[in-house]
Order: C-alpha cells, then sequence, then structure tokens
C-alpha cells in the first residue's frame, strides 16, 4: 500500500518541481494555481496555462487583479485596494519592476509631449506657426505615418509584443490598413481603451524623442515655418521690382456721373452700391454691372408705378444697357 502511495504522489511533485523551475510560484490559499511574473497562471487540476484578469483567493474570499497578486508573489506587497502605476506608463508592460502601488492623486496617466512632437514634425514638414500638433488629429497622424513609413528605422519596433496596436491605430481609416498589420483585431481588442491609449503615446513619445536626439546631434535640421499671406504678397511685389514690373492697379468702382445726372433729372435715385465685403478680388467692371444691372430693376418698377416719366426711364434704361455693353466685365 505504501509503495502505491508513493507512486501515486510521484507525478504530482514531478509537476510541481518543473512549476518551479518554469518561474510558477504556488498562489497562497488557493493550492492548485501556480502563477508565473508575467502573469500566466497554471491551474493543477486542469493542466491548463491561462491569462486571467482576476484571481479569486477562496480563503480570503478576495477577487484581486492578476497584477496585484503577481506583486504579492515576487515582490512580497500584499493585495491592497488601490491603483497600481506603471513606471514606464506602458500599461501593456507588467513586469514586477514596472508596477508599483499609488494613490490617485499621485497617479499621472502617459501623455504625448507635444513640445517633442511639434519638433519632430518640423523636421519633415512646414508648419504654420501657431500649430499645436494634436495626435487625435487626422492630419497629424497623416504626418506621423509618413515619418515612420519612409523616414525612421522602425525595424526595432516591429518585433515588439505591443507595436501592432500603435500600427493599427496609425493606419486607421487609410486604404492600405492590411499593410503592415501584424495582429488581428481580436488580438488588439483584448486590451482596454487606456492600455491602448498608453501604448499608442508610449511609442509617440519613442520616435519624438529619437527624433529630437537626431536634431541635436545634427543629422536632422528643422524646416521654416509656413510663410504667412502678408510674407507671400511681399515677396511678390519684391519680384516685381526687380523684374521691373509694374503691377495692374485696380481701378476705383465709381458710378457714371452722365447716367448719375439722367437720375438726378427723373427725381429718382440710383441704387445703392452693393456690398463687395466678401468678393473684393472681383474685377471693377464685373462690380460696375452688378450695380447698373440693379439700377435698371429700379427703372423697370418705375415705368409701372409711374406712368408720367415712363418715356424717360425707358430711354435711361438704354443709356445704361449700352454703358453695360461697352464695359470690360474683366478689367
Amino acid at each position: 500500500m505504501k509503495q502505491k502511495r508513493k507512486q501515486q504522489a510521484t507525478p504530482k511533485k514531478e509537476l510541481n518541481r518543473q512549476l518551479t523551475a518554469g518561474g510558477f510560484k504556488r498562489v497562497p490559499l488557493v493550492p492548485f494555481l501556480w502563477l508565473q511574473a508575467d502573469g500566466t497562471t497554471y491551474n493543477t487540476d486542469t493542466q491548463r496555462e491561462s491569462k486571467p484578469r482576476f484571481i479569486f483567493i477562496q480563503a480570503d474570499g478576495q477577487k484581486w487583479k492578476t497584477e496585484k497578486v503577481v506583486l504579492w508573489l515576487f515582490a512580497g506587497i500584499k493585495p491592497r485596494k488601490g491603483k497600481i502605476h506603471y513606471k514606464d506608463g506602458n500599461a501593456a508592460n507588467k513586469t514586477v519592476e514596472n508596477m508599483q502601488y499609488i494613490s490617485t492623486a499621485q497617479m499621472q496617466p502617459e501623455k504625448v509631449n507635444i513640445e517633442n512632437l511639434r519638433t519632430a514634425l518640423r523636421c519633415f514638414f512646414e508648419l504654420r506657426r501657431n500649430e499645436k500638433p494634436v495626435p487625435q488629429n487626422f492630419e497629424t497622424r497623416l504626418k506621423l505615418r509618413m515619418i515612420v513609413d519612409n523616414f525612421i528605422s522602425t525595424y526595432k519596433y516591429r518585433n515588439e509584443k505591443y507595436y501592432p496596436v500603435f500600427e493599427k491605430w496609425l493606419h486607421k481609416d487609410f486604404e492600405c490598413l492590411q499593410r503592415n498589420e501584424t495582429a488581428t483585431p481580436a488580438e488588439i481588442q483584448r486590451y482596454t481603451a487606456r492600455e491602448r491609449q498608453m501604448i499608442i503615446a508610449n511609442y509617440i513619445n519613442r520616435i519624438t524623442a529619437e527624433i529630437c536626439e537626431g536634431l541635436q546631434v545634427g543629422t536632422l535640421e528643422l524646416k521654416p515655418y509656413q510663410k504667412t499671406k502678408r510674407e507671400l504678397y511681399n515677396e511678390k511685389i519684391q519680384l516685381c521690382k526687380q523684374l521691373g514690373i509694374k503691377r495692374k492697379q485696380q481701378k476705383p468702382l465709381r458710378f457714371p456721373p452722365e447716367i448719375e445726372k439722367d437720375f438726378a433729372v427723373l427725381g429718382i435715385e440710383k441704387a445703392e452700391k452693393p456690398d463687395f465685403s466678401k468678393v473684393e478680388k472681383l474685377p471693377t467692371g464685373a462690380k460696375l454691372c452688378i450695380w447698373l444691372h440693379r439700377c435698371i430693376d429700379i427703372l423697370q418698377a418705375v415705368e409701372i408705378a409711374y406712368p408720367e416719366i415712363s418715356d424717360g426711364a425707358k430711354e435711361l434704361q438704354k443709356k445704361i444697357e449700352t454703358v453695360i455693353e461697352n464695359t470690360n466685365f474683366f478689367e
């Protein structure tokens, strides 16, 4: 009987030795559960590995996050209420060295360094002086994608576990979404929204920091800011002076005096000058024609309302039509 008991106990002890050699530790108060530093659990009853989000401690009656149990077994910090802070800002990096308990007031979630991002973009693109790039902006993401795909050698990132999450975000909304995609949506969706944000921010900060280092070393240079409308206008004037070209000034808009006198003779007020503030670049001839057409509309109404001066109104209308025909619409 003793020999049979020894033979039955041997496989279990051997399994325990193998788990210990593989870096597993037995979870206290849960005799059938073993835990590894990366959050992988092994159930000796079912003989299966898994990566649960929570571990239920039966005798304690508590359900703790796997990360807290990892700190308990591998750092000696018993599970307690509170949040876990990730030192490098990457919540996907669940190593013992990267995790610590911290109060909510002290927590600082991973944020994109906007100054580094702006400097990195200026190394490849001409930005506006007051432009503040935001990662959520489509234009900023497009520029980042062009930098990553064409200028930055990302071979050192591509083999990393969490890079596909960043790459998926980088190629979002583009036709070439499938290009360089190394993870299925199911694999990416297993991360929470907060974890994905922290992964994306972490990679943006790493890439922009690398570009800023290249700028300090001298391998990259900042591109000038985009020119303002005033600067472009001044350049145009200066070029005209150098080439001896006289810029054709726009004629002032004036109502024809002979027609204005005829309106006074009939005792009718001409149409008010239209508001051309939204079409300032419209040629003077076109503006005058618009004004004269409004005067014709008034004269047509006068013919019906005041029959005694209808003949004079008709003659003035013909005179205005002649002026419109002789006016150059493009001057």
